[in-house]
């Protein structure tokens, strides 16, 4: 452990010999780890570093962040020195290692209990500062993010749960925006790209080939008050099959084209009570209160509409816009409670209900990209059905108040996926949750910090996930045992 003096020496070595861009690549290539997720990118550079020489210190790894920095920078004779002192502080640590390394594993433990109860008090009480730590065990890694070996979990049958769970697996792609306006979006567009738009409507796009970025599109003007309008913030929907994306400020929808040049624009004008679905296809959808509109990314004209039921309050449409799913109640103070499912291709749209709270409740939908299930999380419980013949394919109540109700309640973004086999991700409360089938509570995916949204690749088997510091990570996905069998077996 470094003393204040030695603290205050490696701060300032380190602000000499790093720029903030430089420290950030370090800490990645060399830890795994980012800069944003230690500390606040509002803060100013060296509390940013003292930050991050706290948590190294705290944690264990003071000693190889020193020694690496120094060997990334070898002519730093400041670097060189703490090295040096480090060093035999820590040659002389093995003589009394047993002890020791154990009373520290139990101190760690005891923090990781601790911040983890003070984390689930704070968000039940409707705090947003959430960093969540608490299912780490279950993704086959320690508290400082390395796997673990065979042996090192709580018992057997903990690792056979989270061997035959569905989660993370290799990291793909990373990518940081630095500075950007609020809000972000994330979607998988055409031709292997990834696509994030900023709150102002800026977009970013890259080529997830060879992880190069690509041209965007700047910021379109901000949106004139209007009082009757409801301000539903940024969303976009990207096109799968041409490299397009819809943006949505205000009371219009910008499409913008992509090409070598540069970017072409389409302006489509919504109604008062309209609104862009963020999905992503090959098409894109708007809804009113009255139903929803299936529209070409070429122009945005109009291709099907569909009924939806009486005061509509969500809905979502499939991957190929042939068939969409629309959630609403029986007036305005009752809660959705009704599902109704249209297809392009069939004059007979199906409809299914569900449990929800009685007064002014919403819910969230999903749709696979078949458009043959559909999800639905309502305040009471997840189901997802086959509408074409009304078979419940999964279907259990919300764990608890604490996790499930509190987490969906408020404005704060949502967004559920569902596969062709009915599983579920299910985005809320800037965390992402596996639903599980097989019990009640929640299993949240590992993250740092608060995550902005997510967008997932059924064809590859890909998580994108972009947080509120600007992070943006492409993930392999790892499905459970039962997916692998069933995608076989197709």
């Amino acid at each position: 452990m470094l003393d204040g003096r030695q603290a205050a020496r490696l701060r300032d070595a380190l602000v000499a010999a790093f720029d903030e861009d430089a420290i950030e690549m370090f800490l990645l290539e060399e830890f795994d780890r980012h800069l944003s997720h230690v500390a606040s990118a509002k803060a100013d550079y060296p509390y940013r570093v003292f930050r991050v020489i706290s948590r190294a210190d705290a944690e264990g790894w003071i000693g190889q962040l020193i020694n690496a920095a120094s060997a990334a920078r070898p002519a730093d004779a400041a670097l060189r020195d703490l090295a040096a002192e480090v060093g035999q502080v820590a040659g002389a640590r093995p003589a009394v290692a047993g002890e020791a390394d154990k009373k520290d594993k139990e101190d760690r433990e005891a923090d990781k209990t601790q911040q983890v109860a003070a984390g689930r008090d704070a968000y039940a009480a409707g705090r947003d500062q959430y960093v969540l730590t608490v299912n780490l065990a279950q993704s086959g890694r320690d508290e400082q993010g390395h796997d673990r070996q065979d042996g090192q979990g709580k018992d057997s049958a903990a690792q056979q749960n989270a061997s035959d769970a569905s989660g993370l697996a290799r990291r793909l792609f990373t990518a940081r925006i630095p500075k950007h306006s609020g809000q972000l979006s994330v979607a998988f567009g055409a031709g292997n790209t990834l696509v994030v738009a900023e709150k102002d409507t800026t977009v970013h796009r890259w080529s997830l080939k060879d992880n190069t970025p690509m041209n965007g599109a700047s910021a379109s003007p901000a949106p004139r008050f209007n009082i009757m309008r409801v301000d539903v913030g940024t969303r976009m929907a990207a096109c799968t099959t041409t490299p397009a994306v819809a943006v949505s400020r205000g009371p219009q929808v910008t499409i913008l084209h992509f090409g070598d040049g540069g970017y072409r624009t389409v302006t489509i004008s919504l109604g008062t009570s309209e609104f862009l679905i963020a999905a992503d296809g090959a098409r894109f959808a708007t809804f009113d209160g009255r139903g929803v509109a299936v529209r070409d990314f070429a122009d945005g004209s109009v291709i099907w509409r569909a009924r939806g039921p009486r005061n509509l309050a969500t809905a979502t449409v499939n991957a190929s816009g042939t068939t969409v799913a629309m959630a609403g109640g029986p007036n305005f103070l009752a809660g959705s409670n009704k599902v109704i499912v249209a297809a392009q291709d069939d004059p007979h749209p199906r409809d299914f209900s569900f449990a929800n709270f009685p007064v002014g409740a919403g819910c969230q939908l999903g749709i696979s990209p078949d458009g043959e299930l559909v999800a639905c999380a309502s305040f009471r419980e997840i189901v997802v059905r086959r509408p074409r013949t009304g078979d419940i394919v999964h279907k259990r109540p919300l764990g608890s108040v604490r996790e499930d109700v509190m987490a969906s309640l408020g404005t704060r973004p949502h967004r559920l996926i569902c596969s062709t086999q009915g599983d579920v991700l299910w985005y809320r409360g800037h965390r992402i949750v596996d639903v599980s089938w097989s019990h009640n509570a929640s299993r949240y995916l590992p993250q740092d910090g608060l995550c902005d949204d997510i967008a997932f690749d059924h064809a590859t088997s890909r998580l994108a996930t972009v947080s509120e510091s600007g992070q943006v990570d492409v993930w392999e996905w790892r499905p459970a045992p039962s997916q692998r069998r069933a995608g076989a077996d197709d």
